[in-house]
C-alpha cells in the first residue's frame, strides 16, 4: 500500500511539474498587477511549482545532487543581505523567489528520471513554447490580419502577449531554442515519432521567429552565438545559411517594417537610439553607463552585502541593475559574488562528467550539442540577472537528468550494445 502511495504520489508530482513548464510560458499575474504588491507577482506557474515542491518533499524526500548543493549555496550567501538592505521587504520576497525556484528545481531532477520523462518535458516545453510564439506572433501583425488584440498593450512596444513583457518572452524563447534545437538535431531524435519531430521542428521555427520580433537583443545574440558554435561542433556550416537567407529577407523589407509590423518597427528605433548608439550609451549619461556606475555605487556602500537583492531600485536607479555581474556587485556584494561563483563552479564540475562517457553516448552528445548555446545564453546574462528566472532552471533541470542518464547509459552499456537502435533509448528506470 505504501508503495503504491509513493507511485501514485510521485506521479501526480510529476504531472504538476510538467504543469510548471507549460505554465512558465504564461507571466501574466493571477490576480491584479504592478500595483497589488507581492500578490501581483503570482502567476499560475507558481502554483504548480508549490505544488509540485509540497508533493516532491512529503513524500519522496529527494536527494541533493551537486548542482542542487551549490545553488543552496548560493541562496545562503544572499541571506545576510537581509540585515543591510536597502528596501527589507522586497529584499525578503526576492530571496524567498529563489528558495522557491530552488526546491522546484531539486524537486524536478528528483521527478524527471526516465528517457520517457524527459521527452514529456521535452514535449510539454515545445508545445507550451510553440502556442505563446503563435500568440506573440499574431498579437504583433494585428495590422495585417485585423484580429483583435487578446491581450492589449502598449502599441508602441513589443506586445507580450502570454508574457508581460518582451524582455521575458526574448528570454523564455532564448532557453526554449537551446533546449530545443540541439535534441531535434542530435542523435537523440532518433528515438522519437515522426509526429514529435515535427512539433519541435515547427516549434523552433515559429519560437525563433517571435523571438526576432521581441528586439530583445541580448537573446538574440545569445541564440546566434549557440547556433555558430553548434554549426561548428557539427561541423554543418551550411546550418548558418538558411539564418543568413532569413535575416537577407528581413533587411530587403525593412522599408517594410513599420507599414507591415509597427510594434517590431517601433521597438528596433527605440533599441538602436538606447542600446546601440555607442556613443550616447557610453557618454556619462548614457543608460548603461549611469545604470553600472549606480551599481558600483552601492558596492562601494556596502561592499560586503551591497544593497540586497530589489535593494536597489529606487534608491541608486529608476532601473534596476541591467547585468548579472553588476547586480551581483550592487546588490549582493562579495558575499554574493563568492556564492554565485561556488554555484557556477558546482555546475561547471557536473557537466565536465561528459569527458568519462563515450562518444556514443547520446546524452554525452546532446550535452556537447547543449554547451555553445549555453555559453551563448552565459553572453546573454551579462546584461540580464537571470537566477530568478523559471526557465533557468528549468534548464538546469534538464542538464542534471541529461547527465544522470548519460552515467546510466554508461552504466548499463553492455545491455545497451546489445539493443537495437530503437531500443537503446528506451525506458532507463531508476
Amino acid at each position: 500500500m505504501n508503495e503504491w502511495k509513493v507511485d501514485s504520489t510521485s506521479g501526480l508530482a510529476r504531472l504538476m511539474f510538467l504543469g510548471f513548464v507549460f505554465a512558465s510560458a504564461y507571466t501574466l499575474p493571477i490576480l491584479g498587477g504592478d500595483d497589488a504588491g507581492v500578490v501581483g507577482r503570482v502567476v499560475w506557474a507558481d502554483l504548480f511549482g508549490l505544488g509540485t515542491v509540497v508533493l516532491t518533499f512529503l513524500i519522496l524526500r529527494p536527494r541533493l545532487d551537486l548542482v542542487s548543493l551549490s545553488a543552496i549555496c548560493y541562496v545562503a550567501s544572499l541571506a545576510p543581505g537581509i540585515l543591510l538592505s536597502a528596501n527589507l521587504p522586497l529584499t525578503i520576497v526576492e530571496i524567498c523567489i529563489h528558495i522557491f525556484l530552488i526546491l522546484v528545481f531539486v524537486s524536478g531532477c528528483e521527478l524527471i528520471r526516465t528517457h520517457e520523462d524527459l521527452m514529456a518535458l521535452f514535449r510539454t516545453l515545445a508545445i507550451a513554447t510553440l502556442l505563446a510564439a503563435i500568440v506573440g506572433i499574431l498579437e504583433n501583425s494585428t495590422s495585417i490580419t485585423g484580429l483583435p488584440s487578446l491581450f492589449p498593450g502598449d502599441i508602441r512596444s513589443y506586445r507580450g502577449a502570454t508574457f508581460r513583457n518582451s524582455g521575458q518572452a526574448g528570454a523564455f524563447f532564448m532557453i526554449a531554442l537551446s533546449i530545443l534545437i540541439p535534441l531535434r538535431f542530435g542523435s537523440l531524435a532518433r528515438g522519437i515519432s515522426v509526429s514529435d519531430r515535427r512539433l519541435f521542428e515547427i516549434t523552433i521555427l515559429v519560437a525563433a521567429l517571435c523571438m526576432i520580433m521581441t528586439v530583445k537583443i541580448g537573446s538574440i545574440i545569445g541564440i546566434i552565438i549557440g547556433g555558430i558554435g553548434f554549426a561548428i561542433y557539427k561541423q554543418k556550416i551550411s546550418f548558418i545559411v538558411p539564418v543568413l537567407l532569413v535575416l537577407g529577407l528581413l533587411y530587403s523589407q525593412s522599408s517594410r517594417l513599420a507599414e507591415l509590423f509597427p510594434t517590431t518597427a517601433k521597438r528596433i528605433e527605440d533599441k538602436v537610439s538606447t542600446r546601440l548608439d555607442i556613443e550616447k550609451v557610453s557618454s556619462d549619461d548614457g543608460f548603461l553607463a549611469e545604470n553600472y556606475s549606480a551599481a558600483f555605487e552601492a558596492f562601494v556602500d556596502n561592499p560586503v552585502c551591497g544593497s540586497g537583492l530589489m535593494g536597489f531600485q529606487g534608491v541608486y536607479s529608476k532601473h534596476e541593475v541591467h547585468s548579472t555581474p553588476m547586480k551581483l556587485l550592487g546588490e549582493t556584494g562579495l558575499l554574493g559574488c563568492f556564492g554565485y561563483l561556488v554555484f557556477a563552479f558546482g555546475a561547471l564540475k557536473s557537466v565536465a562528467r561528459i569527458r568519462m562517457a563515450l562518444p556514443d553516448n547520446p546524452y554525452r552528445e546532446y550535452m556537447e550539442l547543449l554547451l555553445p548555446f549555453i555559453f551563448g545564453c552565459c553572453v546573454s546574462w551579462l546584461y540580464t540577472y537571470h537566477m530568478r528566472k523559471r526557465e533557468f532552471w528549468i534548464l538546469m533541470i534538464v542538464v542534471v537528468v541529461a547527465l544522470k542518464l548519460m552515467d546510466r547509459f554508461e552504466h548499463h552499456r553492455d545491455e545497451h550494445i546489445a539493443e537495437t537502435d530503437s531500443l537503446f533509448l528506451g525506458d532507463l528506470h531508476a
